[in-house]
């Protein structure tokens, strides 16, 4: 990544659900961050073409597959939900 390019990110928001679920599964922001800024892989959502689903192995979490839906909304990125997605591997 180049110098100043954190800067010229949209802004990460997150709906109350992502923020409960967060919390709730003890997920780590800057996780969520590299899930949406620098996916190992990523595909539309089935259901709503307007979502992206964004997969990151987590080293912190022994390479487990965080899982994150989100949209662009504007200059921002809206968070719908993450968890660890147990049905994918590194």
């Amino acid at each position: 990544m180049k110098e100043g390019d954190e800067a010229r990110r949209p802004e990460i928001l997150l709906s109350r659900h992502a923020l409960q679920k967060i919390e709730e599964r003890g997920l780590d922001a800057g996780w969520i961050a590299r899930c949406v800024f620098e996916p190992d892989d990523t595909e539309p959502d089935r259901n709503d073409p307007g979502v992206r689903l964004a997969f990151k192995a987590i080293q912190e979490r022994e390479w487990r597959v965080l899982k994150v839906a989100h949209r662009v909304e504007g200059d921002s990125i809206r968070v719908i939900t993450a968890y660890f997605d147990r049905s994918r591997r590194r």
